[in-house]
């Protein structure tokens, strides 16, 4: 078992695979290049900086859009067997949780990982 942080926010999953595919995400949102304000809204940056709510509409362009994407990779660590029993039991208090509080219509992928992770904790012992 692996636990993972994915690149884009840094919240962690675990995964049975240690190397999770690689993924395309805006580079805005990896808080890389960032530019101070007056830099962005100053009037000869296009303008941005007029208050008429038309004239701050941006112009999205096919070329805009994928030159500003770039290929990030989630990293991971493997477990060992304590950890990895430790983060399935979190996985399954996270998930009853939900179980418990959701809609009818909503149980049935629940209750597939409730059975899941049943499976994988029998291998943990008490």
């Amino acid at each position: 078992m692996y636990a993972c942080v994915r690149a884009t926010d840094g919240k962690t999953y675990l995964s049975a695979n240690g190397n999770p595919a690689p993924y395309q995400a805006p580079y805005g949102m990896l808080g890389a290049g960032q530019q101070p304000l007056s830099d962005v809204y100053a009037p000869d940056r296009g303008a941005a900086g007029i208050s008429a709510p038309e004239s701050n509409r941006g112009r999205v362009t096919r070329g805009l859009v994928a030159n500003n994407y770039v290929w990030v990779q989630d990293q991971c660590r493997q477990l060992d067997p304590g950890q990895t029993c430790e983060a399935l039991q979190d996985a399954y208090e996270e998930n009853a949780h939900k179980l418990r509080n959701a809609f009818q219509s909503q149980r049935p992928p629940l209750e597939k990982r409730d059975a899941q992770l049943r499976a994988q904790l029998a291998s943990c012992g008490d």
